[in-house]
C-alpha cells in the first residue's frame, strides 16, 4: 500500500471512528461558496472581483501587502482616530482563534494559511466595506480621507459595489455588525439602511431611489439578527427579489381523487402525457414582438418583479412587466445572483425565473424593441441586438424542472391561451398539424394556376376562331 493511499485510509477510518465527515467540526455551516463550474464555464469573469479583492477565496499572502491593502488600512487607521481606547482595546480582542475558525467554518474550501492572516483580512475588508458604504450613503456623515474624496469613488461606484456583490468575494456580515457596533449602538439597523440606500446605484429594477411604495420595510423580527442572511450578497437578494407567492395549484374534487386511486396503467401513462403537455405550456410560445402584432400590449412599472405585479389583464389585452435597466454590470450582477439562488435551501429562485421569463419573451432584436418602447426596458449598453445577446445568455446553465415553483406559471399557460385563442393563430397551428392538408391546398391551387393560365392563353385563340369561322 502507497503512503497516499495509507493516509487516506487512516483518514477515512478517523471520520467513521468520530462520526463527522469534517475535519474540524461536523457543525460547519458553510455560507461562502465558490460559483458552481458549469456557471463558471460560460463566463468566468463575471464571478471575480475587478477592483476590491475581498474575504480569503481571492486574495492571498503576498510579500508585503498591495496597494489596495493599504487602503484598507487606511479605513482602520481612521476608525481608530475616531474610536476611544476602550473600543480600539475590544477591535484587538477580535484576534482570537475561535473568531479563526468561526471565519474558516463559513467558507466552502478548507483555507490552508495562518491564523493572523485570515483575521487581519477580514478585519481590514470588513471596516473598508463599511467605509465605502459610508461614503456613498447619502446620510452619512463620515471624515473622510483626501484619497477617498466622495466625488472619485463614486466615480467608480459600479465596478466597486459590483465587487461586494460576487458570490466568491464574500466575507461573514457578523464582522460587519461586529464593527458597526463599535460606533453605533444598533448595528444590525445600521447596516440594513446603509445597503438600502447604497444598493440602488446597482439595483436592475429601482432608478436610482428607491420610491416610498417599494421601500422594504425594517422588520424588527426579521432583520434585527442578519444572521440569516450570512452575508451582503443574501441581502441584496432580498432587495432585488422580492417574495414571490407560490402559484395557487388547481383545486382536485374529492371524487377525482378516489379516481385517481382507481387508474389503469394507460390511464397512468396518460397522465404523464399530461403532465409533458403541461411542462410545455408552461414555456410562453410567442416572443414579444408576435404578441405585440396579435393585439398584446406592455405596459411596465418601477418595482421589483413579483407575481402579484407581473400580471396578464384579459380585457384590452395587456401584460405588466418591471421596468429593467440595463447596464456594462448588469450581466455580473444577474450571474451572481443567480448563483446565489443555486444555494438556497428554501428554493427561493425568483432572479431566475424572472430571467427565464424574459428569456421566452425574447427571441431576438425586434422583440427587445418593442420592449424598450413600452418602457420594460432600459438599456444603456448598446443596441438591442446587444441586449437580446445578453438576456438569452444568462439563461444557459439554468436548471428549473420543478416548474410548480416558477411563480409566473399561471400568467405564461393564461398569455398561452390568449394568444392560442386568435383565428389566425388557430388557423396556422392547424396548417402546421396537419402538413397534408396543406400540401393539397397548395396542389390544388397551382393546378387551378395552371388551369387559369392556359385558359388565358387559349381563349383569345377561341374568340379568333368564332370570328374567322364561315357562318352558315
Amino acid at each position: 500500500m502507497s503512503e497516499y493511499t495509507s493516509l487516506w485510509v487512516d483518514e477515512i477510518t478517523s471520520m467513521y471512528d468520530k462520526g463527522t465527515y469534517d475535519k474540524e467540526d461536523s457543525s460547519k455551516s458553510v455560507s461562502i461558496h465558490r460559483a458552481p463550474k458549469f456557471l463558471k464555464d460560460l463566463n468566468e469573469a463575471a464571478y471575480i472581483p475587478r477592483v476590491v479583492p475581498l474575504g480569503l477565496f481571492h486574495h492571498r499572502p503576498t510579500e508585503s501587502p498591495s496597494e489596495m491593502d493599504r487602503r484598507k488600512m487606511g479605513a482602520v487607521l481612521r476608525m481608530k482616530k475616531r474610536l476611544p481606547l476602550e473600543k480600539q482595546q475590544q477591535f484587538l480582542h477580535l484576534f482570537n482563534d475561535s473568531f479563526n475558525s468561526f471565519i474558516k467554518s463559513c467558507y466552502e474550501e478548507d483555507i490552508e494559511t495562518e491564523n493572523s492572516f485570515i483575521s487581519w483580512t477580514c478585519l481590514l475588508d470588513g471596516w473598508f466595506m463599511l467605509e465605502i458604504l459610508g461614503v456613498l450613503d447619502p446620510a452619512a456623515e463620515n471624515i473622510l480621507d483626501p484619497v477617498y474624496n466622495p466625488n472619485r469613488i463614486k466615480s467608480c461606484q459600479f465596478d466597486i459595489l459590483c465587487d461586494f456583490f460576487i458570490l466568491e468575494n464574500q466575507i461573514p456580515i457578523d464582522i460587519l455588525v461586529q464593527l458597526l457596533k463599535m460606533e453605533h449602538a444598533d448595528a444590525p439597523k445600521k447596516l440594513y439602511t446603509m445597503l438600502l440606500d447604497t444598493t440602488t446605484i446597482i439595483h436592475p429594477f429601482l432608478p436610482k431611489r428607491f420610491p416610498e411604495q417599494e421601500k422594504p420595510e425594517w422588520n424588527e423580527a426579521k432583520d434585527g439578527n442578519l444572521h440569516e442572511y450570512k452575508h451582503i450578497l443574501g441581502v441584496f437578494h432580498s432587495f432585488v427579489s422580492g417574495e414571490s407567492k407560490p402559484p395557487k395549484q388547481p383545486h382536485t374534487s374529492r371524487a377525482a381523487k378516489k379516481w385517481k386511486k382507481w387508474m389503469t396503467w394507460s390511464q397512468k401513462g396518460q397522465e404523464e402525457n399530461e403532465e409533458q403537455q403541461q411542462f410545455l405550456e408552461s414555456f410562453i410560445t410567442a416572443s414579444a414582438s408576435e404578441l405585440f402584432s396579435s393585439g398584446l400590449r406592455f405596459k411596465s412599472y418601477y418595482g421589483i418583479p413579483s407575481n402579484e405585479k407581473i400580471t396578464l389583464r384579459k380585457q384590452g389585452a395587456t401584460l405588466t412587466l418591471p421596468t429593467l435597466f440595463i447596464t456594462d454590470t448588469s450581466e455580473m450582477i444577474f450571474r451572481n445572483l443567480m448563483a446565489f439562488e443555486v444555494f438556497q435551501a428554501d428554493g427561493h429562485k425568483e432572479i431566475s425565473y424572472y430571467v427565464l421569463l424574459m428569456n421566452e419573451l425574447i427571441e431576438e432584436e425586434k422583440d427587445v424593441a418593442v420592449l424598450r418602447r413600452a418602457g420594460v426596458i432600459q438599456s444603456s449598453m448598446g443596441t438591442d441586438s446587444q441586449v437580446a445577446t445578453l438576456l438569452n445568455g444568462l439563461c444557459k446553465g439554468l436548471n428549473l424542472q420543478d416548474l410548480k415553483e416558477d411563480p409566473y406559471i399561471q400568467i405564461k399557460m393564461t398569455l398561452n391561451k390568449w394568444y392560442s385563442s386568435l383565428p389566425l393563430v388557430k388557423l396556422n397551428l392547424y396548417l402546421q398539424q396537419h402538413p397534408k392538408l396543406l400540401k393539397n391546398i397548395a396542389l390544388f391551387w397551382a393546378v387551378a394556376l395552371v388551369i387559369a393560365s392556359a385558359s388565358s392563353s387559349l381563349y383569345p385563340l377561341y374568340q379568333r376562331y368564332l370570328t374567322n369561322a364561315p357562318n352558315h
